[in-house]
């Protein structure tokens, strides 16, 4: 029995405590009358099927129709595959639908009056708590008149250690209406392994890359992008989270031309090497990331020239992948981890470095600002998360931002440009230091989600994974709304 329950038993714990024999005999009266009405009111289909059996026993006399209607009866409790021809069936499950309805109904309004928010003991207003194992939801299915809607949040909030929630997190559902979530034991504590990258979308270029706040699978969507940035603290896991997406993206060689430049030179990215068209290990030479960054360009440029007369529109994610896929273009990809390593140019004296450094930055800044119609997207990966470690010019123009675990709001800020100040909005500095691969994701549309990647466990050379197709998606592949 979870506390919150708890707390609703009190009143009737002193009651019985009090009057125990009137208590219980109320408690049985009240049994008796709602059993019999709700039976009559829930199950006047059953009593129909009853009434069936017994004229179908009087029509056909002997044995097979007492037989009949014996099974009529009998068979659905104890064949399932049967049930859902069972009137009987059918009425319990209302019944019980019902009664649980009646109940969160019940448990909501309480709610409210223990915090304090309303005060009428007559008017039962359409907010309903639903007990869960991980979670409480406080679902208001309607506007309480006088209340708004922060005061409801904020108080929940306050009542949040009353009730032994590890955090409370609000679900706007539109139209005024919303879900409050009380949670017990938060899914993004819990971290799940994968042996095998998940299985690419091509419609919108998306990967199930973790989980949400709520335990629900989360897909990053890379269509219409054309740039990213992710940053963290060492030890926050980026290296776990670059992995749960670059996997499906590297074996997806028909629609994806990817290029790894790791600044790190360690073995994070070593499992793609040979399904990558390049693979710079240790970007010591700049001169070759500068010349692999100054191609790409070129490429962009010649698609940006070329896409309306090879496709047949000058955006490529306006094309069906079916179609690129026959005229030989591809989705390209370049990631750069570490990236803070090609644009720092603190303490370099020498010209021809300095010179080198600004072209690579140059290039990457024209990258992000032009590459989503051509179908090119950076990623750029960073563990310094400072201001100075990613150009503003770059940063600006990328269309996601993540940022994993972080210690200052000076370093959130780096990744993601601003710091909000509503406290319902997700935060990367509330990231505990347990939670590897927990991020904050902000899309274009200004929206943050707090995730969980899923952390890989080994990736072997496994069979191809074949990408999905337009109308083909199958389980793991699914658009999520």
């Amino acid at each position: 029995m979870s506390i919150i329950q708890e707390h609703f038993e009190s009143k009737d714990v002193q009651a019985r405590q009090e009057h125990p024999f009137m208590y219980l005999l109320g408690q049985a009266i009240g049994w008796v009358v709602r059993t019999i009405f709700s039976f009559i009111r829930w199950s006047w289909l059953s009593i129909l099927w009853v009434c069936a059996a017994v004229l179908l026993m009087k029509a056909i006399s002997g044995f097979w129709g007492k037989f009949l209607a014996i099974a009529v009866l009998l068979v659905p409790i104890f064949i399932p595959q049967t049930r859902r021809f069972s009137f009987a069936v059918h009425d319990w499950q209302r019944f019980r639908a019902h009664r649980y309805e009646v109940r969160a109904l019940e448990n909501g309004n309480k709610f409210l009056r223990r915090m304090g928010l309303v005060h009428d003991d007559d008017t039962t207003y359409n907010v309903a708590l639903y007990f869960g194992a991980d979670e409480c939801v406080l679902a208001c299915h309607e506007m309480i008149p006088g209340l708004a809607p922060q005061r409801l949040i904020d108080s929940c909030k306050a009542f949040m250690t009353d009730l032994d929630a590890q955090s409370v997190r609000s679900e706007n559902l539109g139209g005024g209406l919303f879900n409050i979530h009380f949670i017990l034991n938060d899914p993004l504590d819990a971290s799940t392994e994968i042996t095998q990258p998940k299985p690419l979308d091509l419609t919108d270029m998306s990967v199930e890359i973790g989980k949400d706040a709520f335990g629900d699978p989360f897909r990053l969507k890379l269509k219409d992008t054309a740039g990213v940035l992710v940053g963290g603290v060492p030890g926050s896991g980026k290296s776990a989270f670059l992995n749960a997406a670059l996997g499906s993206y590297a074996l997806a060689t028909d629609d994806v031309s990817m290029t790894v430049i790791d600044c790190k030179g360690g073995q994070d990215f070593s499992a793609y090497e040979s399904r990558v068209d390049t693979f710079i290990s240790e970007a010591t030479d700049f001169t070759e990331v500068r010349d692999v960054l100054r191609n790409t360009v070129e490429e962009m440029n010649k698609r940006v020239k070329t896409n309306g007369a090879v496709l047949g529109e000058s955006n490529f994610w306006n094309v069906a992948p079916s179609e690129r896929r026959s005229k030989g273009v591809k989705m390209k990809l370049i990631v750069i981890d570490e990236a803070q390593a090609l644009f720092d140019l603190s303490g370099i004296t020498d010209k021809e470095e300095k010179k080198l450094r600004q072209e690579i930055t140059r290039a990457c800044t024209d990258l992000v600002k032009r590459g989503r119609s051509a179908g090119v997207l950076t990623i750029f990966a960073t563990q310094k998360p400072t201001a100075d470690a990613i150009p503003t010019a770059i940063r600006d123009n990328v269309n996601v931002r993540i940022a994993l675990r972080v210690t200052t709001s000076e370093a959130e800020r780096a990744i993601m440009g601003y710091v909000p100040d509503e406290l319902d909005v997700p935060r990367a500095t509330s990231i505990p230091a347990s939670r590897k691969g927990g991020a904050v994701i902000e899309s274009e549309g200004g929206t943050r989600k707090m995730i969980r990647s899923w952390r890989r466990r080994s990736y072997t050379e496994s069979p191809r994974l074949s990408p999905c197709d337009p109308g083909e998606l199958r389980a793991g592949c699914v658009e999520l709304g």
